[in-house]
This record gives structure tokens, C-alpha cells and sequence, in this order.
């Protein structure tokens, strides 16, 4: 795990650390802490997110894409893991070879989407940020694993995300489907700036690590891009 100013980074296997009872040590305790059960924010992560940034060919040629989870069931602290059952739902708009907005095309947020799918925990993950996904109608044969693999600071702590208009985010990483390759995803709310843009992709591209897991963060974030916003 490597800790920046700001936000966290993890690689995909990794455990969550033992959280400290004292506030003192808590502000510089392992921030993988968050990874355990009944320590990791769920009630945060539901809602709506902006993808902003992606490894995913499937983004590219697209905009506003925007991700929104909806909660069936939240756990308790004391919950077993399997009880966790969220939906999810994605909306675009579509670009053309020259980044032009094409109104009307896409998949718009009046309707109901097609890409929707249903997510629980993954019992089988290193942590309790790991999630197994299946496909809602035409998408059901379809799975995938993943996992939140970094965050700011700020997704921890709702008073902070009230007080303060720096942007909450988050990156996922998710396995292939049969028409996907694994990738990483960054999800925002808020305006995330260039600068901090920037930041964040330079902290994955560096990200330490020998092992496989790391490597692969790695190459992932050499392949992300920026999706554009502003045409809804």
C-alpha cells in the first residue's frame, strides 16, 4: 500500500491492517484498515459517481459517463459478508472520431439503461472492497470481479465531505468479461482538477511493488485516459 498526501493507493491483494483505537494513531495508521469488514464505507460508495478516467477502450469516443449505485442491502458491522447486494446502473453520451458531441446518441439518462448489473461482496477477495458482478437482462452471461484499489482521504469521512468542496474519488480495478479487458476506473464527485488528475494517474503509473498485482496496476495506468464531461 502507498500512502500520499491526500488519498491511498492499495494493489489488489492486499489485506486489510489493523485499524488503531487511538485517534493520534489513526492519522497515520494504514490506511488498509478500511479494508475489513465492517470498516469500509459502503453507505459512501452508493450513489452517483462521474468515471472520469478510465483504461477501458469502451469509454473512448464517449462523455459524461456517469455510474450510479443503488443499495438493496447495507451490512451491519457485525454483518456476514455475503449480505452486501447492490445494483448497478451506467449512462453516456456519445462522441464521434473528432471528440463532437452527438446528441440523442448513447445511452441517456431518461431511460433506463443496458448496462446494469448486480454486485455483492466477493467472499473469495483479499478485503471486504471486493465485489463480484453479474449482468442484469441481455448482460447476465456476463462477470466480473472488482475492487476499489484507492481513494482520498476525504471518502472516509462524511463531515469532511461536507465541509469542504474538494472532490470525493475513488479507483476501481475490474477483471475481463468476454468483451472487456480487465482495467481501472477513477470515479468522482466533484470537480476533479488537471493538476489533481494528473496526481492521482503519476501515483498509480509509480505505484511500488515486485509483485504481480502491482505490476499490473501499473501497466493499467499507462493505458488511462481522460473522459471528457460538460455536454449534459
Amino acid at each position: 500500500m502507498a500512502t500520499t498526501r491526500g488519498f491511498s493507493i492499495f494493489s489488489k491483494n492486499t489485506p486489510p491492517a489493523e485499524l488503531s483505537t487511538s485517534s493520534a494513531a489513526n492519522e497515520t495508521s494504514d490506511k488498509s484498515a478500511y479494508l475489513a469488514a465492517g470498516k469500509f464505507p459502503y453507505d459512501t460508495l452508493m450513489g452517483d459517481w462521474t468515471i472520469i478516467g478510465s483504461s477501458l477502450a469502451l469509454w473512448k469516443n464517449r462523455s459524461d459517463v456517469l455510474c450510479r449505485y443503488t443499495p438493496h442491502t447495507l451490512p451491519r458491522a457485525d454483518a456476514e459478508a455475503g449480505q452486501l447486494d447492490f445494483s448497478d446502473e451506467i449512462w453516456y453520451e456519445q462522441l464521434d472520431e473528432a471528440g463532437t458531441h452527438l446528441p440523442g446518441k448513447g445511452a441517456r439518462r431518461e431511460v433506463q439503461s443496458m448496462i446494469r448489473g448486480r454486485n455483492r461482496l466477493d467472499t473469495s477477495g483479499a478485503n471486504h472492497a471486493s465485489f463480484f458482478w453479474r449482468g442484469y437482462w441481455l448482460l447476465k452471461p456476463f462477470t466480473s470481479r472488482w475492487q476499489v484499489l484507492a481513494f482520498s482521504d476525504n471518502f472516509l469521512d462524511e463531515q469532511a465531505q461536507e465541509q469542504s468542496s474538494e472532490p470525493v474519488w475513488i479507483v476501481t480495478y475490474f477483471t475481463a468479461t468476454w468483451f472487456t479487458d480487465a482495467g481501472i476506473d477513477l470515479y468522482a464527485r466533484g470537480n476533479v482538477s488537471e493538476a489533481q488528475y494528473d496526481t492521482i494517474l503519476e501515483a498509480l503509473r509509480t505505484h511500488p511493488g515486485d509483485d504481480e498485482a502491482s505490476k499490473e496496476l501499473r501497466s493499467l495506468a499507462e493505458q488511462m485516459f481522460r473522459i471528457p464531461t460538460g455536454n449534459v
